[in-house]
């Protein structure tokens, strides 16, 4: 039996509604591709996707590919008005994370994860990111909206 969204997301229970996280991320959680790591020590929600975790050298988890995604009111971003409204990166978040993004631009935020998931999620190898993206996103819509 599915998951309700009551099981699949605590964004809003850890951060509040009023992040408004874009009905796309909320979509790849659905399918299984996503999956919604928020805690409410976290500065905003996080979502990582599946099949990212392992556990590193030091025995503390190590990440794949995270997507935090930031209040859209700019002055509500603990960054302020200089904050962007989406981070992604590869590797720990620490001063040792081996890729990062930071953007107002949720499509180029996704392309981030999308470039890098077939390397965590064996069913997307040789897949083309954009057009993979575009897909899911159709599924939706189509729209990137909430950027």
């Amino acid at each position: 039996m599915a998951k309700t969204d009551s099981e699949l997301f605590v964004w809003d229970q850890e951060h509040g509604a009023s992040y408004d996280v874009p009905g796309i991320i909320l979509h790849l959680v659905r399918k299984g591709i996503l999956t919604d790591e928020s805690w409410h020590n976290d500065v905003c929600p996080r979502f990582e996707l599946v099949g990212r975790k392992k556990k590193g050298p030091n025995g503390l988890d190590e990440y794949g590919v995270t997507l935090w995604v930031e209040h859209p009111y700019r002055t509500f971003r603990e960054g302020g008005d200089e904050a962007k409204r989406f981070m992604a990166t590869e590797g720990y978040l620490s001063s040792d994370t081996d890729q990062e993004l930071e953007t107002n631009d949720l499509k180029d935020a996704l392309l981030f994860v999308f470039k890098r998931i077939g390397k965590y999620v064996p069913k997307y190898r040789g897949r083309n990111p954009e057009e993979l993206l575009d897909e899911l996103a159709a599924e939706v819509g189509g729209a990137y909206v909430g950027g």
